[in-house]
């Protein structure tokens, strides 16, 4: 597919990033922030098409293909803002300005087809004295938990 003047072609960050693929998901570690981040499978299929040549409507044909049901811009955009959020772009800038879709606006469109949602959840790893102090112990440990993961029963 040619490239065409103002289209998206979105680049993954790569720097600083220990990645693990699971299953049909991938884990993503940023060494700087230090915090984990869990893609499932169409948000991880979403990042790994991200290589800064490839524009938003061909990704969204590929994930529909992987996925094997439809997967329109739209989707592929809610996935690039969550990436953007967990610092997992180049270039944030780049993308669309606006709200867009939410999660729950996803859902009730996509309905059955909902495997298609990309999620990206996140931790913050706990500092190596946090790590190591049990309970009794007198460093406090927060974690922070975004989005959120969904199941289609």
């Amino acid at each position: 597919m040619d490239v065409e003047d103002g289209e998206v072609c979105p680049r993954a960050r790569r720097e600083g990033l220990t990645v693990e693929s699971i299953d049909n998901e991938v884990l993503v570690f940023d060494e700087t922030a230090q915090r984990m981040h869990c893609l499932n499978r169409a948000a991880a299929l979403v990042w790994e098409r991200c290589d800064g040549t490839t524009p938003v409507a061909e990704i969204a044909d590929e994930l529909g293909s992987d996925l094997g049901t439809t997967a329109d811009e739209e989707v592929v955009h809610f996935a690039l803002r969550q990436l953007a959020e967990q610092d997992l772009l180049e270039e944030a800038s780049a993308l669309p300005s606006g709200g867009g879709v939410t999660r729950r606006q996803l859902l009730a469109r996509l309905g059955v087809a909902a495997v298609v949602v990309p999620v990206v959840t996140s931790i913050v790893a706990p500092s190596p004295a946090a790590a190591a102090s049990g309970p009794g112990g007198t460093t406090a440990t927060t974690t922070s938990v975004t989005g959120t993961i969904t199941g289609v029963g």
